[in-house]
């Protein structure tokens, strides 16, 4: 699966929904018009004195009418659309709680909710993105959703039958699935089905509104209903119209998802190379009687999201979400038998988490090994199960009482705070200073208390760690942010500068906890910021190398692979943070197909002199963040070709 080619391909339905969505408002505008034709010849009809008669054909062919009726309509669906995309801002958590979702704490000593945040903690870490909040819905059936504009505010969704009746490969099938639609852009184009098809059935609502308001209005003046009959039709009309609306929307919706579905198990299997996880899971699904089924009020309206079809009722197989499950078991599980997996409730079977490394020295020595950039590149979007091993074992090397602080709203940012301290003392203290005097009470405290731990960790475990604690730290308020913001500057501000690491832990911050701006492509070619491109890659080349020759040499390369025929290699003194991080921002307009490209230029830099610092693999982390393409840990050993 190509991360790139995905998104392209998320873009064209995207694309390809704009259209629908189009031409299911020219049928309504069309219906709408229609019925004022109906109801203006029935109203002249009715009218006795022929002088007072209304001749409907002039109005009809008047092209302001038309312009009328289709604002009015236009406005009536696009508003209402635009009000249900809005109210969606919030992100995946308002969604889950739409649906009765319970927010799960990772200090939970419930052995099933362990054990569905460890999975979906390390398959976040080895896809490259924050760990997202799960949500538990205290429902029977077997199922789990997704939910958000992309991984800065997603959140996952699981149901409390999936939890009890899937063992552990199994789960991770369903969050390898869930996962899939993070890094291939379905979530958005998920929220925008839901304004879609809202839209639309906010036309039947004003019908009724009318209906309802004919029909009082004509018996409180207890007069004869013939008066209000056009309004009544009207209004039925309307309501007509909205419902057949409503019912295409619907369909479109359905076959969008069907479609993405194939593909989510597909990359569910590559990500985890055991097709037995996801093909059990759809296996035990059809062997409960309460199959995926959801049952709060809301289920309809994000049918969608769903890892299986959450609802069932008329017309369910037309509008059904999703492929059925003999079809989708046979594509990952070809030789499947056609029988259920036996119900086996695993409700109460302890989580027994990660465990760490026998041979610390072992551990060292894979760590001294060359580790590659293009790994992380290729990986962008697929996860592999090595990446998930990987995650694994970083985890389990974090002391846990980081791990434990790392999960708590309160303990995620004494957590940064510690990896920010200078290892000079007379620094340290001045930025403990800082923190008593500005952070909240006792954030000074257990920052110290944990620095201890938190210093000594391989520079390897850093990235990992922030994630951790991203996800954490989403539930700040916006003052709470504010002050979280404000104190990681006075310590990275403590020594009069900032170094590589302090400058992309603030920029992977910010990237992830400042409010969304929206990202809107303007170029569409690498040729376009040739200035750009010098600065970011002459900073790489100056990461990785201390001689000047050698820093030449290896922009060279980069930008040999950009295909530019001249170019200007930028000397260290004149480069700075800032300016790297403004030829970031701009380079984040580019196309999606173009960034592939602008990132195998810069992991060309890097592994110009064939060995790779941590430090260089920080920086195409904080790259490939800046540049909306997650990038999972890199692998020890592995090969640029």
């Amino acid at each position: 699966m190509d991360f790139f080619k995905q998104q392209d391909l998320a873009r064209r339905h995207t694309r390809r929904l704009v259209v629908l969505f189009g031409m299911a408002l020219l049928g309504v505008i069309l219906s709408v018009y229609a019925l004022l034709a109906v109801s203006l010849y029935g109203l002249s009809s009715q009218t006795e004195s022929s002088r007072n008669q209304i001749d409907p054909l002039p109005i009809l062919t008047d092209w302001r009418i038309l312009a009328l009726v289709g604002g009015g309509t236009l406005l009536v669906i696009g508003g209402s659309s635009i009000y249900r995309i809005s109210s969606l801002n919030g992100g995946g958590r308002v969604v889950a709680t739409s649906l009765g979702g319970r927010l799960l704490s990772h200090q939970t000593n419930d052995p099933d909710e362990r054990r569905v945040l460890n999975v979906v903690e390390e398959m976040a870490i080895a896809s490259g993105i924050p760990v997202p909040p799960v949500y538990l819905l205290e429902e029977n059936g077997i199922n789990a959703f997704a939910a958000g504009h992309s991984s800065k505010d997603s959140v996952i969704g699981v149901t409390r039958g999936c939890i009890n009746h899937l063992n552990r490969d199994e789960l991770q099938g369903v969050m390898a699935h869930e996962f899939s639609h993070i890094l291939n852009g379905d979530m958005k184009l998920n929220i925008r089905l839901i304004g879609f098809v809202f839209g639309i059935m906010a036309i039947g609502f004003l019908g009724w509104q009318v209906f309802r308001i004919a029909i009082y209005s004509g018996s409180s003046r207890q007069s004869k209903n013939n008066g209000q009959l056009p309004l009544i039709a009207i209004g039925a009309g309307l309501m007509a119209i909205g419902a057949v609306g409503t019912f295409f929307g619907n369909w479109i919706k359905a076959s969008i998802s069907r479609q993405r579905e194939f593909l989510a198990d597909a990359s569910a299997v590559q990500f985890t190379r055991n097709p037995d996880g996801i093909g059990g899971a759809l296996k035990r699904i059809g062997s409960i009687p309460a199959h995926g089924q959801i049952e709060n009020s809301a289920a309809s309206e994000f049918s969608h999201m769903y890892f299986a079809d959450g609802v069932k009722g008329l017309f369910s197989s037309m509008f059904a979400t999703h492929p059925p499950l003999e079809q989708r078991i046979k594509k990952v599980q070809p030789n499947w038998d056609g029988k259920w997996l036996e119900d086996k409730p695993r409700s109460g079977r302890k989580e027994t988490g990660s465990t760490k490394p026998t041979e610390k020295e072992d551990r060292r020595d894979r760590l001294k090994q060359m580790v590659t950039v293009m790994t992380g590149l290729e990986a962008i979007g697929q996860t592999t199960p090595q990446h998930v091993a990987l995650a694994h074992q970083l985890i389990s090397e974090i002391p846990e009482n980081v791990r434990h602080a790392a999960h708590d709203l309160y303990g995620a940012r004494a957590v940064l705070y510690s990896l920010l301290l200078n290892q000079q003392p007379k620094i340290q203290k001045q930025q403990f200073t800082a923190l008593r005097e500005h952070a909240e009470p006792g954030l000074a405290e257990l920052t110290e208390k944990i620095a201890s731990a938190v210093i000594p960790l391989d520079p390897q475990h850093r990235l990992p760690l922030i994630d951790i604690t991203l996800g954490s730290l989403k539930e700040l308020s916006p003052s709470q942010y504010q002050d979280f913001r404000h104190n990681l500057d006075r310590l990275v501000k403590a020594d009069e500068k900032t170094d590589l690491f302090e400058w992309i832990l603030l920029r992977i911050v910010d990237h992830h906890l400042e409010k969304p701006k929206p990202v809107r492509t303007k170029y569409y070619g690498v040729q376009q910021l040739q200035q750009e491109c010098q600065t970011l890659l002459s900073c790489l080349a100056w990461i990785g190398q201390k001689d000047p020759a050698k820093a030449s040499q290896a922009f060279n390369a980069g930008i040999k692979t950009l295909g530019f025929t001249s170019s200007q290699f930028i000397a260290r003194e004149r480069i700075s943070l800032t300016e790297v991080g403004k030829a970031m921002d701009t380079l984040n307009t580019l196309a999606t197909h173009k960034k592939k490209k602008l990132l195998e230029s810069c992991a060309t830099t890097i592994v110009d002199d064939q060995e790779v610092t941590y430090k260089e693999a920080e920086m195409i982390r904080a790259i490939s963040e800046s540049l909306g393409c997650p990038m999972p840990p890199l692998l020890p050993g592995q090969k640029l070709f």
